[in-house]
C-alpha cells in the first residue's frame, strides 16, 4: 500500500512541474494545522482550483504507472532537486502542529508589491549589479555597496513569497543566524534590513570560488600525480568546517544541510559553510565540553526558534542522517550535523555519496544505514580515514563523534602522521610512523645502504680503468659491508629499515647496466654476495620467530633472486620455494591484507621464470598459471589499479613467450594478445604510467616477433609501430630508463628489416637510421657498455648490406667501417663469440665493397683480416657452424679476389 508521504511528493512534484503552485505554496501548506492530504491542504489555502487539483492527480496517476504502480519507485525517478526541494517543503507525516510562528501579527506588513521603492536609506546604500543565484526562497545579486566601495551578496526574498509571513520569518531567520555566527568558516553579514514595501534583504561577503561539489568533480580529474597534494589540501578544507560547525553547534545552532554544495571554497584558501536556511537555533550550546565563552545565538522576536514540525524531513537525502530521513526531529542534535559531515567525507574520500539517489528505497535505506563501505567502493581509500567516516556515519547516534571538533581532531590526526583514536593500526604501521619521528637514528641505518651505493658509483666511474681500480672498488664495497653489519647491531630494533636498505642496494646493485658488462662480472657478483651473505644471515638468526614470518619469506625471495643471478637458477628454486610456502600461509590466512597475495604471486612468477631459465617448461606453466589465478582475482578486487593490472598480465605475457619458445606460435599469440588487452584496459592517455607504457610496449613487440616466426609480416609490422608509440610514450613519462630507448631502437631495427625484405628501400632505410640515432646517443651516454655497442653495429651492418643492393656502394662502405670501429676491440677487453662473428662478416663485406670501388689492397686486406677473425672463433669454437658457415663465405671471398688480376696501369701520353 502506498504511504500518504509518497503520494503527497508526487502530488507536489506534479503540482510544481504544471506550474500550478510555487516550492513556497507548498511550505505553507505543511505548516496547516491538523490533518489531511497535500491536495486538501493547498485547497484550505485557497490557491488550487479543482481544475487544477485533478490535472494534477492525472499526472500523478501517470507517473505511478510508468512506476510500475509503486509511489516510493516514482518518487526516486523525480529529479534529483526536485526531491531535495519537496523534501524540504512538504509533510512526510504530519502528526503535530508546528510549534512557532501562528497567527500573530505579521511584522512585516506590505504596501501594494507592484510598487515597492528603495525609501530606506540602508537600502539605498546598495546597487544592484547583476544576478548571481536563486534559491528556493531567495535571490542573490552581485550589489555595489556604496558606504565601503566594494562588491558585496545582496539576498532578497523572492516575489512569490515576499507578502507570505512564513516566509518572511524564514528569511529572517536565516539571515540573523548567518549574522549572528562570527567565525571565519561562516560568511559575514554585513546588514539586514527591509524595503519601504516591508520586504526583508540582508547584505554579506561575496565569496569568489567554488563550492566543494565542483572541487571534488575537478579533483576527478586531475593527472595521478597531482592528486596525493590536492586530497590532503581537500581534507584540510574538511577540518575547517568541522570547526566551524563546532563552533555553531557551541552557539546553539544546528545546520542540518550540509553537503558539498554548501561548503565555499575560496579562490585564496578561505573554506565557508553557506546555506543557513534548514538551521536550527535551539538555544543551548551543543558543543560539549570544548565549546568556548560565547553566548548562544537568540533570534529576534520576529522569528520563532523552531519553525518545523515532527514528521518533516528535513535536508538533502543522500547526505541526511537516519534520524532525519525519519522525521524524528526531536533526535535532531550536534550528532546529526557529524552525520552528514561524514556524508561529505564519504564523498571526498571515494568519489560518489554514500547513497544513490535514483534508488527507489532511498529513505529506508538511509534510515537503516545501508551503505557500501568506503573501501568497498574504492580500495585506494587509507584505512584510518575510513574507520572515521564510519564512525561519523554510524546509525546510531551514541556511536559518532560526540562533536564537529572530534571529527575534525581525528583528521587532523591523520594529516599529521599520528594515530587515529577510532583505527586500531597494526603493528608494521606503527613501526614506520616511529621510523619517520626518528629519522637520525633511521638514517644512521641507512648510512650503510648509501655508502655502498656509493662504492656502486666508484665502480661504475672506474670502468675503463685496469683491475687496480676494479679491486680497490671492491675493498671498499667490503668496508661497507662491515659497516652495514655495525650499524645493524647498534640499531637492532630498526632491523626491518636495514633489510629494506640491504634491499634497496640489491635493487640498484642488480639492475645496474654498467655492471653487467664483461670485466665487471666479478665485481657485480661480489657486491651482490655482499646482499646475499646479509640475507643468509639474518635467516640464521630469524628463520624460527613467528613474527618475521613475512620477513623471512621476503629474504628467502631475495636470496634466490641473487641466487639466481650469480650463481645458478637452480640454485634459486629452493628459495623461491620455501618464500613460497610461507606467502601461501600468509595470504591464505583469515583477514589477509591484499599485499600478501601480492608477494606470493610475485614469487610463484620467479619460479615460473626459473624453471623456464631450465628447459623445464612443465613447471614453469605450472607456476605462472598459479600466478595468473591470484593476480587475476587482486585484479579483480582492485578494478581500478592498474598496478595490478600490469602485474597480471606480465604473467599472462610470460605463458605466452613460454609457448613461443616451444613452437606453438597461435597459442603466444592468443596469450600475448590477452596480456595487451588488460594493459590497455588501464591505459591512461592523460597521465600515462611510466611502467605500464613500457609493459605495453614490450607486449607489442613481442607480439611482433612472433607474427614474424609465423610469416605474417604486414601484422608484425603494425605490431612494431604501435611498440614504437609505447615506447615513447614511456621514455617521455621516465626519460632517466634508457632501457626504454633501447627498445625503441629494436623495433625500428626490426621494422627496417620487414620493409628491406618486400624491397620497401626507403622506408627500410629511414628506419634503420633512426635505429642508428637512437642507438648512438645509447652508446654516447654509456660508451662502457659493450651491448649497446654491438646493437648499433648490427644496424649499420644491415644498412650498409641495403645500401650495397640499391647500388650505393660508397655509403654502404662507411656504414660497415663504422660497425667495425665498434665490433673490432683487443682481446683483453673479452669480444664476446657474437661480436667476433659479426666482426668477420662486417670486414668481408667491405672488403668485397674496396675491390668493387677499384681499392684492391685495402679489400685483400680487409678480406684476410675477416678469415683471421673467423679462424680463431673456430678453433675456439668448434662445434658452432655459423661459425663455420661464415668463415667458408670469407674463404670464398679470399680466393675470388686473389684469382682476379689487377688491371695494368695505362701510360699516359706526355
Amino acid at each position: 500500500m502506498d504511504s500518504t508521504s509518497d503520494l503527497d511528493l508526487l502530488f507536489g512534484a506534479a503540482a510544481v512541474q504544471l506550474g500550478l503552485v510555487t516550492p513556497d505554496h507548498l511550505a505553507d501548506a505543511a505548516q496547516l494545522d491538523g490533518q489531511g492530504s497535500l491536495r486538501e491542504r493547498l485547497g484550505r489555502l485557497g490557491v488550487l482550483t479543482s481544475a487544477g487539483a485533478q490535472a494534477i492527480e492525472q499526472a500523478v496517476q501517470d507517473n505511478l504507472a510508468n512506476a510500475g504502480g509503486n509511489a516510493s519507485r516514482a518518487v526516486a525517478s523525480l529529479p534529483l532537486e526536485l526531491q531535495q526541494l519537496l523534501d524540504g517543503d512538504i509533510t512526510t507525516a504530519p502528526s503535530a502542529p508546528q510549534t512557532g510562528g501562528g497567527s500573530g501579527e505579521d511584522p512585516f506588513v506590505t504596501s501594494d508589491s507592484s510598487t515597492r521603492q528603495l525609501a530606506s536609506f540602508e537600502a539605498r546604500r546598495f546597487t544592484i549589479l547583476r544576478p548571481h543565484q536563486q534559491g528556493g526562497l531567495g535571490l542573490v545579486s552581485v550589489a555595489r555597496d556604496s558606504d565601503f566601495n566594494r562588491e558585496v551578496a545582496l539576498k532578497e526574498i523572492l516575489p512569490a513569497a515576499a507578502d507570505d509571513q512564513h516566509h518572511r520569518r524564514r528569511f529572517v531567520r536565516e539571515a540573523e543566524i548567518t549574522g549572528a555566527l562570527e567565525h571565519p568558516g561562516v560568511v559575514p553579514v554585513y546588514s539586514l534590513g527591509q524595503y519601504e514595501d516591508g520586504r526583508p534583504y540582508y547584505a554579506m561577503r561575496f565569496i569568489h570560488g567554488a563550492d566543494l561539489q565542483q572541487a571534488l568533480e575537478a579533483y576527478k580529474r586531475l593527472p595521478a600525480a597531482k592528486q596525493p597534494l590536492r586530497f590532503r589540501q581537500l581534507l584540510g578544507c574538511f577540518v575547517d568546517v568541522c570547526q566551524t560547525i563546532h563552533y555553531a553547534h557551541s552557539r546553539g545552532v544546528l545546520h542540518r544541510d550540509l553537503k558539498p554544495s554548501n561548503i565555499m571554497l575560496g579562490d585564496y584558501g578561505e573554506t565557508l559553510v553557506v546555506d543557513w536556511g534548514l538551521a536550527k537555533a535551539s538555544g543551548e550550546n551543543n558543543a560539549g565540553e570544548l565549546a568556548g565563552s560565547a553566548p548562544v545565538v537568540e533570534l529576534s522576536g520576529k522569528t520563532p526558534v523552531n519553525m518545523t514540525a515532527d514528521g518533516r524531513v528535513i535536508g538533502t537525502p543522500i547526505y541526511m542522517s537516519p534520524e532525519q530521513a525519519s522525521g524524528r526531529l526531536d533526535q535532531i542534535g550536534p550528532t546529526t550535523d557529524v552525520y552528514c559531515l561524514g556524508a561529505t567525507l564519504y564523498q571526498l574520500l571515494t568519489g560518489s555519496p554514500p547513497f544513490d539517489p535514483s534508488n527507489a528505497n532511498l529513505l529506508a535505506d538511509v534510515r537503516s544505514g545501508a551503505f557500501a563501505p568506503p573501501r568497498q567502493r574504492s580500495a585506494n581509500v587509507p584505512k584510518p580515514l575510513a574507520a572515521i567516516c564510519e564512525k561519523a556515519m554510524a546509525t546510531d547516534q551514541t556511536d559518532r563523534y560526540p562533536t564537529a571538533g572530534e571529527l575534525g581532531l581525528e583528521v587532523e590526526r591523520w594529516l599529521a602522521d599520528e594515530p587515529v583514536l577510532t583505527y586500531d593500526e597494526p603493528l608494521p604501521a606503527r613501526f614506520w610512523r616511529w621510523v619517520r619521528r626518528h629519522r637520525a637514528l633511521a638514517l644512521s641505518v641507512m648510512t650503510a645502504a648509501v655508502v655502498a651505493v656509493a662504492a656502486l658509483s666508484v665502480g661504475v666511474a672506474l670502468l675503463s680503468s685496469a683491475n687496480q681500480k676494479i679491486t680497490a672498488a671492491k675493498l671498499l664495497a667490503d668496508d661497507n659491508l662491515r659497516e652495514a653489519v655495525v650499524q645493524r647491531e647498534r640499531a637492532e630494533e630498526n632491523a626491518a629499515l636495514a633489510r629494506q636498505a640491504v634491499r634497496d642496494y640489491y635493487v640498484r646493485v642488480s639492475e645496474e647496466t654498467l655492471l653487467n658488462e664483461p670485466g665487471m662480472q666479478p665485481l657485480r657478483n661480489d657486491l651482490l654476495r655482499q646482499a646475499l651473505d646479509y640475507y643468509q644471515g639474518f635467516l640464521a638468526e630469524s628463520s624460527e620467530d613467528q613474527l618475521l614470518r613475512g620477513e623471512v619469506a621476503a629474504a628467502h625471495f631475495y636470496v634466490g633472486k641473487i641466487t639466481e643471478v650469480v650463481d645458478d637458477p637452480a640454485e634459486a628454486v629452493p628459495h623461491y620455494e620455501q618464500a613460497a610456502q610461507v606467502q601461501q600461509q600468509l595470504a591464505e590466512a583469515p583477514n589477509a591484507p591484499p599485499e600478501a597475495a601480492v608477494q606470493y604471486a610475485l614469487t610463484l612468477n620467479a619460479l615460473g621464470r626459473a624453471h623456464q631459465k631450465l628447459q623445464r617448461p612443465d613447471e614453469a606453466f605450472d607456476y605462472y598459471e598459479q600466478a595468473i589465478a591470484i593476480r587475476q582475482r587482486l585484479a579483480e578486487q582492485q578494478p581500478d589499479s592498474a598496478e595490478r593490472a600490469r602485474e597480471l598480465a606480465s604473467s599472462v605475457m610470460n605463458v605466452g613467450l613460454l609457448f613461443a619458445s616451444h613452437g606453438d606460435q597461435q597459442e603466444a599469440l592468443e596469450r600475448l594478445r590477452h596480456a595487451q588487452a588488460i594493459r590497455l584496459a588501464h591505459a591512461d592517455d592523460d597521465s600515462p604510467n611510466a611502467l605500464l607504457m613500457r609493459d605495453m610496449g614490450m607486449g607489442a613487440l613481442n607480439t611482433g616477433l612472433v607474427l614474424l616466426q609465423i610469416q605474417q609480416p604486414d601484422e608484425a609490422a603494425d605490431a612494431l609501430r604501435d611498440a614504437i608509440a609505447r615506447f615513447e610514450a614511456a621514455n617521455t613519462a621516465a626519460p632517466a630508463d634508457i632501457t626504454n630507448v633501447s627498445r625503441l631502437a629494436t623495433c625500428r631495427r626490426v621494422l627496417a628489416d620487414i620493409h628491406a625484405a618486400r624491397n620497401e628501400t626507403d622506408a627500410a632505410i629511414t628506419e634503420y637510421r633512426a635505429a642508428a640515432e637512437l642507438m648512438t646517443s645509447l652508446v654516447i651516454r654509456n660508451p662502457e657498455v659493450t651491448a649497446y655497442q654491438l646493437d648499433l653495429a648490427g644496424v649499420r651492418m644491415n644498412l650498409g648490406m641495403l645500401l650495397t643492393g640499391v647500388g650505393q656502394p660508397e655509403q654502404a662502405l662507411d656504414e660497415l667501417h663504422s660497425a667495425i670501429e665498434l665490433l673490432d676491440v683487443p682481446p683483453e677487453e673479452s669480444p664476446t663469440p657474437r661480436q667476433r662473428r659479426d666482426l668477420g662478416a662486417a670486414q668481408r663485406e667491405a672488403g668485397r665493397l674496396q675491390l668493387e670501388l677499384g681499392d684492391r689492397d685495402a679489400g685483400l686486406a680487409t678480406l684476410r683480416a675477416s678469415q683471421q677473425t673467423l679462424k680463431t672463433l673456430v678453433r675456439e669454437h668448434p662445434g658452432k657452424q655459423e661459425f663455420s658457415a661464415e668463415l667458408s663465405k670469407t674463404n670464398e671471398a679470399v680466393s675470388e679476389a686473389e684469382e682476379q688480376q689487377p688491371e695494368e696501369p695505362t701510360e699516359k701520353a706526355a
